[in-house]
């Protein structure tokens, strides 16, 4: 496929539509291990989250490759730093999923109870510093698609408002741990709400390219 090719609508539908499933594949897959999986005491159901996870990651590698292919010759070097941010943030739960896969007898060992608030915390712990940088990553992301003409100012701007929210929500945690805890709930819903947004246009609307004599 030529460079022209891939920059005109027909050769951006199809990596945009892939980004898009990719991405709630990324976003079921979370749900389920974070909010679903982890919500039980049960140290075979844990580890089906640590399944999740790499479901998770998986999929969310390919939705930054995707997003980064699409803007690479329209901002190429903020396009490069966005997918770092991302993959920095991905880095960052891969590793943190080893000490979890813990072998069977040792956890035989342990309570199922206090398994799973090990598990809990440990995983707690890991997820705060990796939305610091997904929180960077929806922020260029949401910005790049916006002023690149690729999706409309709504869809950028919940990616953007959610990106910000991690930063102030998981950045300010790390100085004052009580500061997240006075963060309404509905508030800190945004980042999932501005992905599943922006992942939910790109699977049905793809992408667009701005007109040739848009200054964008």
């Amino acid at each position: 496929m030529t460079a022209s090719s891939q920059t005109s609508p027909g050769g951006l539908r199809f990596p945009a539509r892939a980004a898009g499933l990719f991405y709630l594949l990324t976003i079921v897959a979370g749900v389920y291990g974070q909010m679903f999986a982890r919500a039980s005491d049960d140290a075979l159901l844990l580890r089906t989250a640590i399944l999740a996870d790499m479901v998770m990651l998986s999929a969310y590698i390919v939705v930054t490759a995707l997003l980064y292919m699409i803007l690479r010759e329209a901002r190429p070097h903020l396009s490069a730093v966005a997918a770092g941010f991302s993959l920095i943030g991905i880095a960052v739960l891969a590793a943190g999923e080893i000490p979890l896969l813990l072998p069977t007898d040792l956890i035989a060992s342990i309570a199922p109870a206090d398994f799973a608030a090990l598990a809990l915390r440990f995983h707690g712990a890991r997820f705060w510093v990796s939305l610091i940088f997904f929180g960077v990553y929806c922020m260029l992301i949401g910005w790049l698609y916006w002023r690149s003409r690729r999706v409309p100012l709504p869809v950028g701007a919940l990616m953007m408002l959610g990106g910000a929210v991690h930063l102030v929500n998981h950045g300010g945690g790390i100085v004052f741990p009580e500061f997240s805890d006075a963060i309404p709930r509905p508030v800190a819903f945004l980042p999932l709400l501005g992905e599943l947004v922006f992942g939910l246009w790109l699977t049905v609307f793809a992408v667009r390219l701005p007109e040739a004599d848009d200054p964008a």
